[in-house]
């Protein structure tokens, strides 16, 4: 699954800030991001032409927090030693499901 990943997937970073400057100088692949955009935003996936495939938030679905981090007020978040691995899980789940693999060999 992880070079299943690696190789159809292209993962990149940008801040709310950054994000919201693009798309104020009309960057079309900012706009299309931004309409879908939920703060604090985990991951977003888009079809090669820019358009929202799925995404998973760190307050919904990716709400397993290290006990080594904060609690965020804004949602209920679940500490545990397994919270990684858990989390791992939930992202792996997702992408099989938004994501099947074809039935070839």
């Amino acid at each position: 699954m992880i070079q299943r990943i690696n190789q159809q997937f292209v993962s990149t970073t940008i801040s709310a800030d950054d994000l919201s400057k693009l798309a104020y100088f009309k960057n079309e692949l900012a706009q299309k991001v931004l309409r879908h955009w939920e703060t604090p935003l985990a991951l977003v996936f888009l079809s090669p032409e820019g358009e929202l495939i799925t995404k998973l938030t760190s307050l919904k679905e990716l709400n397993k927090v290290h006990p080594d981090t904060s609690m965020r007020p804004e949602a209920p978040q679940i500490h545990s030693c397994t919270s990684d691995t858990e989390n791992a899980q939930v992202f792996l789940e997702h992408i099989k499901k938004h994501f099947p693999v074809d039935n070839h060999p």
